[in-house]
């Protein structure tokens, strides 16, 4: 979408713009490269042969480009690409439960640091009750993430922590990428 807007933005942008896709997308074999609405693809395994086209902006998801992609420009050992821009998005897609996932693995983390892991299964009379208090606590947790708003404003202290902290990592190794 991004590259498609970018390539029929004007005649400036029109066929300088790539759209970075998976080795095995059906675009990437059947689209023309002078496409009225469409922006070229480029391949992920030909990522490195990006100099050689006419493009100056290539559109690519987060983890696309990461180690050992050098993208240099043609017979030279200078980058091709010169900036790098983020195009974030502001929450997780609704069917993501990266963010879920991430959430009940921080929760338990911080359990077990603190007491609460005790107090849920060993203060119980016997084990099996003690995993099913985890067990119970753990389901309202699930249920209580997956129901929470993502609107920041209704995010209370810890949630604003978890869905913070999950950006960064991701986006260090392409920054790194577009400095080399």
């Amino acid at each position: 979408m991004v590259t498609d807007t970018l390539h029929t933005l004007n005649e400036r942008w029109r066929g300088k713009v790539r759209r970075l896709v998976s080795d095995d997308n059906p675009d990437a074999a059947g689209r023309a490269l002078d496409g009225e609405h469409h922006a070229p693809v480029l391949r992920r395994g030909d990522v490195e042969t990006l100099a050689a086209t006419d493009a100056e902006i290539l559109v690519a998801p987060l983890l696309a480009v990461e180690r050992g992609h050098n993208i240099l420009a043609v017979d030279s050992k200078e980058a091709a690409i010169g900036s790098v821009y983020f195009l974030a998005r502001p929450n997780p897609r609704p069917d993501d439960l990266g963010l879920a996932v991430h959430a009940i693995n921080d929760w338990i983390v911080r359990l077990m640091d603190g007491t609460g892991f005790s107090d849920l299964v060993r203060g119980a009379p016997t084990l099996g009750l003690g995993a099913r208090r985890f067990r119970d606590a753990a389901r309202s947790k699930w249920f209580h993430v997956l129901a929470r708003s993502m609107a920041w404003s209704h995010l209370d202290e810890e949630d604003r922590v978890q869905v913070t902290c999950g950006g960064p990592p991701r986006v260090i190794p392409a920054a790194s990428a577009g400095l080399r």
